[in-house]
């Protein structure tokens, strides 16, 4: 598969309409005229035997006009899912560089680099001085040996250069690529870090404090792979500054399993003494305010989400002191990270939906608007408290033996995901019928070793030593698969919520009000909903909260259950171009659980681009629920 700058280059040469030299292509895409070069070799590597490539003559590059089309259908390809993390940029081609020779234990060679990066030496050279140039101001250095290339650093000094890379990073707008790189190289812990930014958000509310919210994601960021160098070892020396009471450094112990010795606390007191701080005092008066909005918040969470009441007490404290730190945010007027409000919303879809409850109810009491940043911070606690609430799931783990690495193996899976499975045995793969009949509820086989094609029971094969990536692997199957696991469990079908009589391919355009107006009547002629005018209110009551629209699908609602039955009214609309799928939910309060499910599932639907342009070119319903389950 081609990578961003390839596809840059082939988008070049179309909008060119003629042949374009190395060094012209160069230019554009920053990269030298040898990368180019080896770029469109690659290209046409790529594609060689499809009868398509791209032509060299006396004047350059260019793409034959009959074979347009072709590389038009290449550009429209699903993206790849890593191309967020390629360094396509010379600052981000930086970043990537010095994260090599800050996390590995060795040299560096050029010829490692371009490989890595698929970029010329050439290229790299450009870069290794512009790296020398960014190090000048501090008091680290680029020794350059024969054997390759090292920073020449103390502790202390690489974890100021990692700060100023951040901060380099937010204002090139590419702190989601370096989380991004961080996270693939296995040194940050997207979840960790979101927990994390929890305990330093209750810790500066607790000490009346509140900081920019560039100042907390570049501190929870750097403070989160500072975390990491401590669990490898390195530490930085002790300070005469005194240790910060601000921080619970009991829980940041916990969560990243490290132990904070008293230089390191002192240096997270150094980091917060270059961030730009606020303080402010509590008002015993917005205190009470406070409780009243979080009492109302709860009564919503749990009578139209269905959330446990109890569950939700035990992050009462807590939330408190989130909304303390956020109202004084909202009322300074400051502005959020969208990068991190996108990844929650992403990861987090239902306790996003169920956090824009709280908006109504800080309006009507406060007189504020509160952004959806905000909100999405708020939905890390409700997605924390819905992971509390699912019940763990039923594995098994399967080598070649059931003894040695099948018992590292579930060690490693209890230590890190002991909240969501409960291994119930480990047994050798001769062991597999007896160990599905000693355990019928097992719902996933963690195994080294092929499973039969005969066995139904889901599968995934890990290396044996249950790695990183493995770890990466499993995360991603239980993510996508969750919904699934859930709906067998309340014995819920996908084609039970959703009727041919509520279906419908709408051509041209259409005005949202007309649309849910004829979609509500749907209902109503389908005996789904008795008083359409209400329901058709609520549903905008909703969408005045926060809109439901997202990339082209729009998944709106009423705010409570006004239905009889539980359905999806289904409209595709391939010509509109603000929406060109639309789910009306209609719930009724009893299948609560089933709208946390399918919401999940319909975000997925949303990320997956190959999946949205098969629904959006169905032509039937039966081709519609044929695409969705098999989703």
């Amino acid at each position: 598969m081609i990578n961003k700058r390839q596809s840059n280059i082939i988008s070049l040469l179309i909008k060119a309409g003629k042949p374009m030299s190395n060094r012209d292509i160069a230019k554009v895409v920053d990269v030298s005229a040898r990368t180019v070069s080896n770029d469109i070799s690659i290209i046409n590597q790529e594609i060689s035997g499809s009868g398509h490539g791209i032509e060299t003559g006396g004047s350059g590059h260019y793409i034959p006009d009959d074979q347009v089309s072709y590389f038009y259908s290449m550009l429209n390809e699903p993206e790849n899912e890593n191309d967020g993390e390629f360094p396509d940029t010379p600052s981000r081609r930086m970043y990537y560089i010095l994260f090599q020779f800050l996390f590995l234990d060795d040299y560096v060679t050029m010829e490692q680099l371009a490989n890595a990066m698929f970029f010329s030496k050439t290229t790299i050279s450009y870069d290794i001085r512009s790296i020398e140039q960014f190090l000048e101001p501090m008091n680290v250095s680029l020794m350059i040996t024969p054997k390759g290339m090292f920073l020449d650093a103390g502790e202390e000094e690489k974890r100021k250069l990692l700060e100023s890379i951040f901060m380099s990073a937010y204002k090139q707008n590419s702190f989601q690529f370096i989380r991004g790189l961080l996270s693939r190289m296995g040194i940050l812990d997207q979840d960790k870090m979101m927990h994390l930014y929890q305990i330093l958000i209750d810790s500066f509310a607790e000490a009346g404090m509140s900081l920019t919210d560039r100042g907390i994601q570049i501190f929870t960021l750097m403070n989160s792979v500072d975390y990491f160098r401590i669990a490898q070892g390195y530490t930085v020396p002790s300070s005469s500054l005194e240790i910060s009471n601000v921080f619970d450094y009991e829980k940041i112990e916990e969560l990243y399993e490290i132990e904070l010795n008293d230089a390191e606390r002192r240096y997270m007191s150094v980091l917060l003494s270059r961030r730009r701080v606020t303080h402010f005092e509590q008002v015993p008066a917005q205190d009470d305010v406070i409780r009243v909005i979080i009492t109302e918040f709860y009564d919503v969470l749990q009578n139209h989400y269905g959330i446990d009441v109890n569950l939700l007490n035990t992050g009462r404290d807590g939330l408190t002191s989130h909304l303390s730190a956020m109202i004084q945010r909202a009322r300074s007027k400051a502005v959020g990270d969208r990068e991190v409000t996108e990844r929650i919303r992403k990861n987090y879809p239902y306790a996003f939906e169920c956090s824009t409850a709280i908006l109504p109810i800080i309006q009507k009491h406060l007189g504020l608007v509160i952004s959806e940043e905000e909100v999405a911070y708020i939905a890390v606690y409700i997605a924390m408290i819905l992971d509390m609430e699912s019940e763990k799931q039923d594995v098994i783990i399967l080598c070649g033996s059931g003894m040695g690495l099948a018992q590292l193996i579930r060690t490693r899976v209890e230590n890190n995901f002991g909240t969501k499975l409960n291994v119930a045995g480990t047994y050798s793969v001769y062991q597999l019928n007896q160990a599905l009949r000693k355990n019928p509820d097992t719902k996933l086989i963690i195994t080294t070793v092929p499973v039969p094609r005969s066995c139904t029971v889901p599968f995934v094969l890990v290396s044996p030593l249950f790695e990183k990536e493995d770890m990466e692997k499993l995360s991603q199957f239980l993510n996508s698969h969750r919904m699934d696991i859930d709906a067998s469990e309340r014995g819920i079908t996908v084609r039970e919520l959703f009727r041919p009589d509520l279906f419908e391919i709408r051509r041209g355009f259409i005005e949202k009000k007309q649309l849910i107006a004829e979609m509500a009547g749907h209902l109503e002629a389908a005996g789904i909903i008795e008083d359409t005018q209400a329901f058709i209110q609520s549903v905008w009551e909703r969408e005045e909260v926060h809109s439901t629209l997202y990339d082209g699908i729009w998944l709106p609602h009423p705010m409570k259950s006004l239905s009889d039955r539980s359905v999806f009214s289904v409209c595709i609309c391939p010509e509109n171009s603000e929406f060109t799928v639309v789910f009306l939910m209609s719930l009724r309060s009893e299948d609560i659980n089933r709208y946390r499910i399918f919401y999940d599932k319909l975000i997925r639907i949303m990320d997956d681009k190959n999946l949205l342009r098969k629904i959006q070119k169905t032509n039937s319903f039966e081709a519609f629920m044929d695409t969705i389950e098999k989703f």
